[in-house]
């Protein structure tokens, strides 16, 4: 039960972070003010990226190896 409040908390909190993200650079670029770098905001979307995708590749590549070695020596 608690998974699933905690699921859609995360979804929203990542909606919220982007919305704050491009709000900041809509009122930076009316504004003329320049603080945004392309380079910038692709590293960092990038790695935002990463902390969402690692943890999946972490638990298949974990569980394939799991099941390879509990099939090769398992004792039944």
């Amino acid at each position: 039960m608690v998974e699933k409040y905690l699921n859609a908390f995360s979804i929203c909190s990542y909606a919220l972070f982007f919305l704050a993200i491009f709000i900041e650079y809509l009122i930076s670029y009316k504004k003329n003010l320049n603080d945004y770098e392309k380079y910038d905001s692709y590293f960092n979307i990038g790695t935002g990226l990463f902390y969402l995708i690692f943890p999946v590749i972490l638990a298949t590549s974990l569980t394939i190896f799991l099941y390879e070695i509990f099939s090769k020596y398992a004792f039944f």
